[in-house]
């Protein structure tokens, strides 16, 4: 469970989404990242495809999107760069408008327009106490024109991809994110405080007052808008359709009797 919070901003490597953007379209140029190069280097040290090529959206695909339909959150994909737990935040991050809408600011000004596109996005990020705003350019890492990271079903829509490269960018490289827990980036994706709950550990399916008071907590952080999510370990079991690896967000809960229930969980993968 994360309940979410603070409001300042800091611009990251002291970068300016307005200034750079009006300085491009003054010049008639596209953005081009200096400080987060399109190399092998972004890449990391693992064992890296020799024939990458970099590519702006509007290289992949004819119609570049930024989303293709804003409030209907569409599945995501994983590619050969991506970190699972990375994949796991966006799924969960896609479903929810309100938050989304922070990390990705004014995403009806970034979206692409032959007046006002010049290659570079900007996003939020919870780092150290403040909202790190990011700037990215829009090089992509394809091999034959299939991306490499963390994408949308849909070939139009990029800011699955451009979210993942701005987290990257704050990251170092690709390779930085191999490991990490879920809870980390839902932390960084919203300023909250996060709290990790072993459903095996505490025998919430043994007690029944412990189910209890497991469900009467869920309730409440519902009602809070707390980003509630679900996941089953490698080692665990799995049962009602739930898969390995996989974050589940909750949606809502209903009491059908005092020793009964039944919840609603949303698949965010």
């Amino acid at each position: 469970m994360v309940r979410l919070g603070g409001t300042k901003v800091v611009q990251y490597k002291s970068q300016s989404y307005s200034e750079l953007k009006k300085h491009n379209l003054e010049q008639g140029t596209q953005f081009i990242d200096a400080t987060f190069p399109a190399i092998d280097g972004v890449i990391g040290t693992s064992s890296i495809p020799s024939n990458i090529v970099w590519k702006r959206p509007k290289d992949i695909c004819e119609n570049p999107r930024l989303f293709e339909n804003v409030e209907t959150p569409l599945a995501t994909h994983p590619g050969e760069l991506s970190s699972g737990w990375v994949v796991s935040a966006i799924s969960v991050l896609s479903g929810l408008n309100e938050l989304r809408n922070k990390i990705v600011p004014d995403y009806w000004e970034q979206e692409w327009n032959d007046k006002t596109y010049c290659g570079i996005f900007h996003f939020k990020f919870w780092r150290f106490g403040s909202w790190v705003d990011v700037v990215v350019d829009d090089f992509l890492p394809t091999v034959d024109n299939v991306l490499l990271t963390t994408q949308s079903s849909s070939k139009n829509e990029f800011w699955i991809p451009l979210l993942e490269k701005a987290y990257v960018k704050l990251h170092g490289s690709y390779d930085a994110l191999r490991e990490g827990q879920l809870s980390d980036a839902l932390v960084d994706f919203s300023g909250g405080v996060c709290e990790t709950i072993d459903l095996t550990a505490g025998r919430y399916a043994d007690i029944e007052d412990k189910r209890a008071q497991l469900f009467d907590l869920l309730y409440r952080e519902n009602i809070d808008h707390s980003i509630i999510c679900f996941s089953v370990t490698v080692f665990g079991k799995v049962e009602d359709c739930l898969k390995k690896g996989r974050a589940y967000g909750y949606l809502k809960r209903y009491r059908t009797s005092p020793w009964d229930w039944k919840r609603d969980v949303k698949s965010m993968s």
